[in-house]
């Protein structure tokens, strides 16, 4: 079933990039609409790293970014894992905003691709597709882990592995799983990416996953379940994403002003990669 899913999807990949940019990149973030910021947000006030020369890009780390889980391959820079997960936030913190009243998760990801395009990211991205199962149950994190296995580079899989389980090995009460987890938990439906980026030679790409779910289950962690066909509906997406330093370079303060404290908010570290034992 799985290379099944990495052959069909890595057909629909032959598309065309994204749109150019429609405006100045920064009266365009400007623009931007985000939710109010409530200064007393129960639960998810998570502090977030600073640049310094301490910072190791030669190792593979993952974070929980509000509703995102982002890995990065060792070798990418410490500014572009920042610029990587700050401008990924933005796009999904305006998505919330304008969609906010409106029951429509596509409509989620037309905001959130829009937003990446305005401010230097060049994306290639599949329509979207129902997950047909080749069996009447099937367990959520195989599904995850055959799509992502056409979504990203083949060397990036054993990554994803070690991510979610490091995300399975958060508890209950954690404030990572809680920012991940908290907008499914009220309706049991929702909307979650999950991506890798790399750099080489200066070019920073970013492979994402991004995925609609609505179930009629009680599902717990909602990345490792069993369920059905009958019971579970899963839409899927694949991006291929590549930054313009030159356009993001403009709007990197302007970004980081219009998030305020959102980053120490929703973005925070999963578990070290290398102590995690692979047992999903």
């Amino acid at each position: 079933m799985i290379k099944k899913l990495v052959l069909f999807f890595q057909k629909l990949f032959q598309s065309e990039p994204s749109q150019q940019l429609t405006m100045d990149p920064k009266n365009y973030v400007r623009g931007l609409s985000l939710p109010v910021q409530d200064d007393n947000m129960p639960v998810i006030q998570i502090a977030t790293r600073s640049l310094g020369p301490e910072d190791n890009t030669d190792v593979s780390e993952s974070f929980v970014n509000n509703q995102s889980i982002v890995s990065f391959v060792a070798g990418v820079s410490e500014q572009n894992r920042q610029d990587i997960l700050n401008s990924t936030l933005l796009a999904q913190l305006a998505a919330d905003k304008t969609t906010e009243n409106v029951d429509d998760l596509k409509a989620w990801y037309k905001q959130y691709t829009e937003v990446l395009t305005n401010i230097g990211w060049v994306i290639e991205q599949n329509e979207f597709t129902d997950f047909q199962s080749g069996s009447d149950e099937f367990e959520m994190n195989t599904a995850i882990m055959g799509i992502m296995g056409a979504v990203v580079d083949p060397t990036q899989i054993s990554l994803i592995t070690k991510t979610l389980e490091s995300v399975k090995s958060l508890g209950d009460d954690d404030k990572r799983i809680k920012v991940f987890e908290r907008k499914f938990k009220r309706s049991n439906k929702g909307n979650f990416q999950i991506g890798v980026a790399n750099e080489t030679g200066g070019t920073v790409s970013f492979g994402v996953g991004a995925f609609l779910m609505d179930t009629k289950e009680s599902t717990g962690r909602f990345l490792f379940f069993k369920t059905g066909k009958a019971r579970t509906k899963l839409t899927y997406s694949g991006m291929r994403c590549t930054l313009n330093p030159q356009v993001y370079s403009q709007v990197r303060d302007s970004i980081l002003e219009k998030l305020g404290r959102a980053p120490k908010v929703f973005i925070a570290k999963l578990p070290d990669l290398g102590d995690i034992d692979l047992d999903i």
